[in-house]
């Protein structure tokens, strides 16, 4: 495996930081993915590397506003809306060469996991329908009860994102909530590129989409994919304590496809392919990588 550091512009001239982590031999499939709130490409532990030796190249990158691609202070969590997060998305895919024999898939977690569902309901279909499948890892469909806002917050942070919408705002999550590692949470205690720092506009258009999700207003439908079919893998820890287990299986379970999976892991916290001991890591990195297989 060899992973490939670089740089991708959007069409607005932003400059966005990006790894790619080859696949080891020939490779069989394609990954992009789109990580979540207050976190960056380069953190997700022993997930890519096992995907790339199971011979899946993967494409990640820091999203706009997050990560290496938040280049000064002013720039943290200004991510922009959802138009603009949908059209980085859009434009990073396009940026990818079509590779015969090698089919596409789209990835996120967290925030991310939410994005790649209102992406797989509402993106451009000639971008769609390259795609073989979507996998969404523990998404921000509902807030856990444990971390809910103090009631009247949300209210009041939408108004406000009317008024000044690139306001930064700090928005902490409990790190301790994130992973039963001990050593991923110090990880991330001590990582310079992970800030809880989000805009109003950025943490309403969230909030927003998660709504979306959650009340049924953004489903997607049947033969959304390549070839007309629509593949769904959505994966949630029960013990999940930062976006709400029971909202992710009602969502599944409202989406008329066919081709839908949901994956329980009992006792699993928030970020599932670097959570607990290292046998549950692979376990859930060969979960994925068989799921990716089985559709090739």
């Amino acid at each position: 495996m060899s992973v490939e550091e670089g740089i991708f512009r959007t069409r607005d001239g932003v400059t966005l930081y990006t790894r790619t982590w080859h696949a080891t031999g020939t490779p069989k499939a394609r990954l992009v993915f789109i990580h979540g709130y207050a976190d960056h490409s380069d953190a997700q532990g022993s997930f890519f590397p096992a995907l790339a030796a199971a011979g899946i190249t993967v494409f990640a990158f820091d999203q706009r506003g997050w990560g290496r691609s938040a280049a000064t202070l002013a720039d943290r969590g200004k991510s922009g809306g959802t138009e603009q997060i949908m059209e980085d998305i859009t434009s990073f895919i396009k940026s990818l060469p079509l590779v015969q024999d090698q089919p596409l898939f789209l990835m996120g977690h967290s925030m991310g996991g939410n994005e790649v569902l209102y992406y797989a309901a509402t993106g451009p279909a000639e971008v769609l329908t390259t795609l073989r499948g979507v996998i969404s890892e523990a998404p921000f469909i509902e807030v856990a009860p444990k971390s809910k806002p103090i009631p009247g917050l949300v209210t009041v942070g939408r108004l406000a994102s009317k008024i000044l919408p690139n306001m930064q705002m700090v928005q902490p999550v409990d790190i301790t909530l994130v992973s039963r590692d001990p050593q991923v949470v110090e990880q991330i205690k001590h990582d310079p590129y992970v800030f809880q720092t989000g805009t109003l506009r950025g943490l309403e258009a969230m909030l927003t989409r998660g709504q979306e999700l959650n009340d049924g207003k953004t489903v997607i439908g049947e033969g959304k994919f390549e070839g007309g079919k629509t593949r769904l893998l959505i994966l949630h820890g029960t013990k999940d304590d930062i976006c709400w287990y029971d909202a992710t299986k009602k969502f599944v379970e409202r989406q008329l496809v066919q081709d839908k999976e949901f994956k329980s892991y009992e006792g699993w916290f928030h970020k599932l392919h670097d959570d607990g001991p290292a046998s549950d890591k692979k376990r859930f990195a060969d979960d994925i990588s068989q799921w990716i297989h089985a559709r090739l």
